[in-house]
């Protein structure tokens, strides 16, 4: 079996190949189609790559496990007879390495199952951990363009404070993270359209699809065209998903906008989550902004159609084909898609991209004697858009940076200048290029933060980002510091900004009489929703001298001042705290 599999493994080196290279021709054929149109063409080749793996895998257990069977089947065999010696000739003379082929490729999948595993992982924390339901005006929206997606599915919007961009996470139950970001950098009809995007996520069930897709990846981890085919079937889903959403907001240039701010959120998800910015953003913003050639005609997508079918039916009838050592490569070579031309946008000014600068030299001169070569072409267009230069490149170097291309954009986008790098630095920090990214995103300034030390906080940069976050200021944090409960650490500041913990709220329970309190129990009384009212209510019933943590538990149970009337309705008296936790624990009261 080890054998077998070993085999099947080399000949899914061609089988894969081949694959890819007619998935390239049924995408050039459908270069002026939709996105939808390509995106099948991807999913088909996607999808016959396990199947061909898996029928040539049975296909060659007899041979592997009985050949004498094979020399003995008549006029068949003598037919194939040259290709079955050469085959026992192979078997023969790879008896040796054949298995530890088989051990190699079960050690890739268990590590990339192990990652795949953490990236699931890593997903549950997002959905679970620093989020809160939106506003109401939020969740309307949502049911109003889930609507237009004829979606009936229940979508839970959550606001998120340690995603960067838009996702959905979950399939059966899915829930969309946006951060708080998001919400007061973008205009609402921004939002709207990024959330248009997620919805078409869930509409067209890609999570699920996408976990199916990374377990093929996971299989054929070896294979360089599966990955390729994976990550085309991945920007049409974003391209299919793109048209939704600027169907269903009816504006491409509101749309094109907030894929273009989305580049102030850059961090990016784990590979499972449906991220709003996936894929290449430039193009996806060139292709909704820029002309699109006409559409195919269906009959072209049915003839595409028909081919990758009885391509796929060619590659998995003649699963026993030896391919020579001189064809693998040039399939291979073959398969790779001729690159796209990339439409360029036209320069704001009147100048040519070989406008000169100082000392007459020319935009790409300048930074190739600053040592920046090699440049795509859309890094070449994003970096004359931003004003990326000579000059801007050697500044930031003086700071003491390295910074590779999308940094240097990401910089400018954002205004990260030297003197703001130093202004930074003379708070004792060494940030990273991301760090001063978020810095800026978030509007980290130094005057908070003296003002903050002079409190007694000792900063770090991912606290700065934090409380500015949270909107957590020097005055918000004295005025928390006096609600006579002592002074709060840093994590107890940012938990009381994230609950809603005002002087209001502290001071009704101070007046209440509630022994025991202190600023953990008095954040835990607002997670749990517990209310004075409810605790004098309680009083008038004859629980007196309740303290923070019983009242806690009382919320944690659900026990209310109408169970405990109902309690006593049944005739319990002289009720006590364990008593009525009994009560509720097994549910004694609960109508069967």
């Amino acid at each position: 079996m080890l054998n077998t599999l070993a085999w099947t493994l080399l000949h899914f080196l061609w089988q894969g190949t081949l694959l890819a290279l007619l998935f390239a021709l049924a995408q050039r054929f459908l270069a002026s189609s939709s996105a939808r149109a390509r995106y099948a063409a991807a999913a088909s080749a996607m999808l016959a790559m396990p199947l061909s793996g898996l029928v040539t895998f049975f296909y060659l257990a007899p041979t592997a496990t009985a050949p004498a069977a094979i020399s003995s089947t008549g006029s068949f065999t003598a037919a194939l007879a040259p290709t079955v010696h050469t085959a026992q000739a192979l078997a023969a003379s790879s008896r040796d390495y054949l298995p530890w082929l088989a051990y190699a490729w079960m050690a890739g999948v268990l590590l990339l199952s192990l990652r795949m595993l953490g990236q699931w992982t890593i997903l549950q924390r997002y959905r679970r951990i620093a989020i809160r339901p939106v506003e109401q005006q939020w969740q309307r929206s949502v049911q109003l363009l889930a609507q237009r997606l004829r979606l009936r599915r229940p979508i839970r919007l959550y606001e998120s404070a340690i995603a960067d961009v838009p996702a959905v996470v979950g399939w059966l139950r899915p829930v969309i993270l946006i951060p708080v970001s998001a919400l007061t950098q973008l205009t609402p009809g921004q939002v709207e359209a990024l959330l248009a995007h997620e919805l078409a996520h869930i509409r067209r069930h890609d999570y699920l699809i996408n976990l199916l897709q990374t377990s093929v990846e996971t299989l054929f981890f070896y294979h360089p065209a599966v990955w390729w085919v994976g990550r085309c079937m991945r920007q049409e889903r974003e391209h299919c998903c793109d048209d939704i959403a600027v169907q269903v907001c009816g504006d491409a240039v509101v749309y094109a906008r907030a894929l273009a701010d989305l580049e102030q959120l850059r961090f990016q998800m784990p590979a499972l989550a449906m991220a709003a910015n996936g894929g290449s953003l430039l193009k996806r913003i060139e292709r909704l902004i820029l002309p699109q050639p006409a559409r195919t005609a269906p009959a072209a997508l049915w003839l595409t159609a028909c081919g990758l079918i009885a391509a796929t039916l060619v590659v998995w009838a003649t699963p026993s084909l030896h391919v020579s050592a001189k064809v693998l490569p040039f399939a291979a070579q073959a398969a790779q898609p001729a690159p796209k031309p990339t439409a360029q946008p036209a320069p704001k000014t009147s100048a040519s991209p070989k406008q000169s600068g100082a000392d007459g030299e020319s935009f790409l001169d300048s930074l190739e004697r600053n040592g920046v070569k090699d440049l795509t072409i859309d890094q070449m267009v994003a970096f004359k858009i931003h004003g990326v230069t000579g000059d801007f490149i050697q500044s930031i170097r003086a700071a003491g940076y390295q910074p590779d291309p999308d940094q240097l954009v990401a910089l400018r986008i954002h205004g990260v200048t030297p003197e703001f790098i130093r202004e930074m630095k003379s708070l004792g920090w060494s940030p990273s290029l991301d760090q001063l990214v978020s810095f800026k995103i978030h509007g980290v300034d130094a005057a908070s933060l003296d003002s903050m030390k002079q409190l007694g906080y000792e900063l770090d940069p991912d606290n700065a980002v934090a409380m500015k976050i949270h909107g957590l200021t020097p005055d918000v944090a004295r005025a928390l510091n006096g609600l006579g409960y002592g002074k709060a650490t840093f994590d107890q500041l940012i938990a009381m900004r994230i609950h809603g913990i005002d002087p209001e709220f502290a001071a009704s329970w101070k007046k209440a009489g509630v022994q025991d309190l202190d600023l953990d129990k008095l954040i835990a009384l607002r997670i749990h929703n517990a209310n004075v009212a409810d605790v004098k209510a309680m009083e008038a019933l004859g629980f007196h001298g309740l303290n923070a943590d019983r009242i806690i538990a009382m919320r944690i149970f659900d026990i209310t001042p109408e169970f405990i009337r109902q309690a006593q309705k049944h005739g319990f008296k002289d009720l006590d705290f364990d008593r009525i936790v009994k009560l509720k624990q097994f549910g004694l009261l609960d109508k069967e």
